[in-house]
């Protein structure tokens, strides 16, 4: 059994925190409508404006767009245009991209820790995957561990009753990255998720 000093439980509490803004969007998309408590008009108002989740179709986008936030230090292609959303605490300050395609969400985010806090890859890396999941009630399916240019990251997939996520999370000093797939079950997006998740770049530094 592991024991968590009080610090390390400070630190999972933020990372926690961290995923906020992305789970509070997501969680609206990732479980079917006769899952989710009827009086919770939020979420059955956000549902009904999809199209209904028993139709079964496949829709490619027609045009991609490259969001390239200033200052974020990525980029990714994105298959619809992305609404922002921001997040702030005194410790934490997160941003939120969201584009909707038929009914998957595709989401791109990034947030960073205070300079005084000491941000080490290999637990907030799968620390972030667990309370991803946590907080979305999803099953983990598989993961595994990559980089891109040097950065460490962890790349999963998940499942809830109703839908398939597919996601990858860095981490890079103080600043976490994370991009997920949310799809239901019964659409085909398997090309457009590989593109997305393909997609994510960091700027190269000219010498």
């Amino acid at each position: 059994m592991i024991r968590y000093t009080f610090p390390a439980l400070k630190c999972r509490a933020k990372i926690i925190r961290r995923y906020a803004t992305s789970i509070s969007i997501i969680r609206r998309y990732a479980t079917s409508a006769s899952l989710i408590e009827s009086d919770d008009m939020h979420f059955l108002t956000i549902i009904l404006l999809l199209i209904p989740w028993s139709i079964a179709f496949t829709q490619s986008p027609d045009n991609w767009i490259k969001l390239e936030p200033k200052d974020a230090g990525f980029s990714v292609m994105m298959p619809a245009k992305p609404i922002e959303q921001v997040s702030q605490n005194e410790k934490l300050t997160a941003h939120a991209y969201i584009a909707q395609l038929d009914t998957a969400l595709y989401v791109a985010n990034y947030g960073d820790y205070a300079a005084s806090m000491k941000v080490s890859p290999d637990e907030e890396l799968p620390a972030g995957r667990d309370s991803f999941n946590k907080n979305l009630k999803a099953t983990l399916v598989n993961s595994r561990n990559i980089s891109l240019g040097g950065v460490p990251g962890i790349e999963f997939t998940s499942e809830t009753p109703g839908a398939t996520i597919r996601s990858k999370i860095f981490v890079k000093d103080h600043r976490t990255f994370q991009i997920a797939a949310v799809v239901p079950k019964n659409v085909d997006h398997a090309k457009t998720v590989q593109t997305f998740l393909d997609s994510f770049e960091f700027p190269k530094i000219s010498n």
